[in-house]
């Protein structure tokens, strides 16, 4: 099973997104995504690090990919994602209660993700 979900954003930053299935972290399975987007792909790749990192600043980062390779210098943080991207990725990982399961957020911080992310949702 992959530790990893790779989907299609066609932002103007971010081609991707990978969403972690595992609180193991990113350098966990780095190098598995590198071989799947090797020669597919070249630009900055965003990371969803909420299983990992939970609800924390450092939550979405991104990397630059090379087309072979990410360049672990370009590592950085990013603190302004666009709304709708965060509704992606939040609406993933509701539809995947598993993966939600095995992160590092508190029972009572899971629940108040699923229904923040609802109450979000109600008012628009």
């Amino acid at each position: 099973m992959p530790n990893y979900r790779l989907q299609e954003l066609k932002h103007e930053t971010f081609m991707y997104v990978s969403l972690s299935l595992t609180a193991l972290g990113l350098d966990y399975y780095c190098d598995e995504l590198q071989n799947d987007m090797h020669s597919k792909y070249k630009g900055r790749v965003l990371f969803d690090q909420l299983l990992s990192h939970g609800l924390k600043e450092q939550r979405f980062v991104s990397i630059y990919f090379d087309g072979e390779q990410f360049d672990m210098l370009s590592f950085r943080v990013e603190s302004s994602v666009s709304k709708d991207i965060q509704e992606k990725c939040s609406t993933f990982f509701l539809d995947n209660p598993d993966a939600l399961a095995k992160s590092v957020l508190s029972k009572p911080q899971q629940f108040l993700f699923k229904k923040n992310y609802y109450v979000s949702l109600a008012a628009v």
